[in-house]
């Protein structure tokens, strides 16, 4: 009886390391998201949508109501205009902000198509040099694989407060 335990708690510990590799390139991808828009590179973001992609921004209360309104809602063409009017028009004060991501599950339907569900914190620090937390929020990302590389098909951002504190200029 000793050793049959032994060998299924063994047996359960086992790692596919193909899923590891994916399951990192994935993580490895989320974090290169964030940095991006740490980095104030919005275009660089937007670029990272399929053709057909989109980006939704919800207070959890509407989410769970299932109640259709959101704060962003935009497919690839309002996120090419959003960004436009961010990098050439909107005047602001001076910030940044830097995003904790942090436990990321991820799942593969098929080959081609990853799931990642993750939570993110931004903290915003102004001009003054006062750092604050922005916004807490889980992600949850479908993302495709095209051309050896992950893009961002769908991203679903749900606020964990009804609304942010101060404006969102950039996704998070």
């Amino acid at each position: 009886m000793g050793s049959e335990t032994t060998i299924s708690a063994a047996a359960l510990l086992r790692v596919d390391p193909e899923f590891a590799l994916k399951k990192e390139a994935v993580v490895a991808y989320l974090h290169r998201l964030c940095r991006m828009l740490d980095d104030f590179d919005v275009q660089g973001f937007v670029d990272e949508f399929t053709d057909d992609g989109s980006y939704r921004l919800i207070p959890r209360d509407n989410y769970e109501r299932h109640l259709p309104v959101h704060v962003i809602d935009d497919d690839k063409r309002r996120l090419l205009y959003r960004t436009k009017l961010i990098t050439e028009h909107w005047h602001y004060e001076r910030f940044r902000e830097m995003r904790m991501l942090s436990n990321v599950m991820v799942d593969f339907p098929n080959p081609q198509t990853a799931l990642a569900k993750s939570n993110l914190i931004v903290y915003q620090t102004d001009a003054e040099g006062r750092t604050n937390l922005h916004m807490a929020c889980v992600l949850e990302d479908k993302l495709i694989a095209s051309d050896g590389r992950w893009r961002i098909k769908d991203r679903l951002a749900i606020l964990e407060s009804f609304l942010p504190n101060e404006a969102i200029v950039v996704p998070p």
